[in-house]
């Protein structure tokens, strides 16, 4: 009998095949830094984002939320992150709050009002996602969002999370500021930020486990719902760490008679080809004698009636009816013949 067990995240994701695919990327990307120029080196000093892509079995059954939950990880990925909050009116109650438990790294809080009449362009708000590194907004406003930030904030994934400032605001900003966004939309796969490229391989194994165990933990069949778990940077191929069976659940209880099974099923099988062989011999011989068999038909004779009916059309004559005698017309009129055509009418 076999025996079940259930596997832990980390046994499910495991550590040297992580470490081996974190390891490959890097080493890919030196090799296609080679060739580049040291400007375009150096504008990537921070290092490319390491991206965890989950595959599910089946499509999410939830609406379409566009807002990112933050997922706690042991190494967070902006060291001294520049942040952007927006809130309601008033503005002055929410720069208050700001004062009395001030936030590193809270570079601006812009209100809704100011964001519809600075930002109205596109030009605008590509500006302002460019600037900062990650948005919060009060939760009050969730709905007015997407309408008044556009596609450049989604495109670029700086979706701005929520924050309810009615209670322990601050420590809600410092766990989205100390985590990574996890957005499941309606698909049936997404990627998280783990980590950055120059980073040391064992933190960026940390964080892919810290992450796996969050999404177990949020999706409704845990680690049955996962199909595939790959690594990838922006421009590379994406390294699978983790794969799912075909067959989740199962169960072994006897080995022996499954083989047997087998064997049965072998040997009907080589029964039924045999039987099908012998029943097509059959089936020529069958169609070799209808063949030899098969009467000559003669060949049908046209009546004779027929034939003399034909003959009698082709000797017959057309009958030509003489034409009329032609008539003259009178009071000037032309010559037709012996008849005269008067004022009246045709005279003979």
């Amino acid at each position: 009998e076999g025996i079940e067990r259930m596997a832990t995240p980390v046994e499910r994701l495991d550590v040297e095949q992580t470490s081996k695919a974190f390891t490959a990327l890097i080493q890919w990307q030196q090799k296609q830094a080679e060739g580049k120029s040291k400007t375009t080196t150096n504008l990537f000093e921070d290092g490319d984002k390491f991206y965890l892509q989950v595959q599910l079995k089946e499509t999410p059954q939830h609406g379409n939320n566009i807002v990112p939950k933050p997922v706690p990880i042991p190494h967070p990925i902006h060291k001294k992150p520049d942040i952007c909050v927006i809130v309601r009116e008033p503005l002055a109650q929410y720069q208050k709050k700001f004062e009395q438990s001030p936030i590193d790294g809270v570079k601006l809080i812009i209100s809704i009002n100011q964001l519809r009449k600075d930002h109205k362009e596109y030009a605008d708000r590509r500006k302002l996602a460019n600037s900062y590194d990650l948005f919060f907004a009060d939760q009050a406003i969730q709905k007015f969002l997407p309408k008044l930030l556009g596609k450049s904030f989604y495109t670029t994934r700086k979706h701005p999370m929520l924050v309810t400032f009615n209670r322990d605001w601050a420590q809600q900003i410092l766990k989205g500021v100390n985590g990574t966004n996890l957005h499941i939309g309606t698909a049936n796969c997404f990627s998280i930020v783990v980590g950055r490229s120059n980073w040391e391989v064992d933190h960026l194994v940390e964080n892919a486990i810290a992450v796996m165990q969050a999404v177990a933990k949020k999706l409704p069949k845990h680690w049955e719902a996962v199909q595939c778990v790959s690594v990838k940077l922006p421009n590379s191929p994406s390294l699978p760490i983790y794969s799912a069976l075909p067959i989740t659940s199962l169960k072994m209880k006897n080995p022996k008679a499954k083989r047997q099974i087998k064997t049965q099923k072998q040997e009907n099988s080589v029964e039924e080809d045999k039987e099908s062989v012998e029943g097509v011999e059959k089936s020529e011989e069958n169609d070799e004698e209808e063949e030899k068999e098969e009467p000559v038909v003669e060949e049908k004779k046209k009546p004779v009636v027929e034939e003399k009916k034909k003959e009698e059309k082709k000797q017959k004559k057309v009958e030509i009816k003489p034409l009329k005698q032609k008539t003259e017309r009178g009071n000037g009129g032309r010559y037709f013949g012996k008849a005269t055509r008067g004022k009246g009418g045709v005279s003979k």
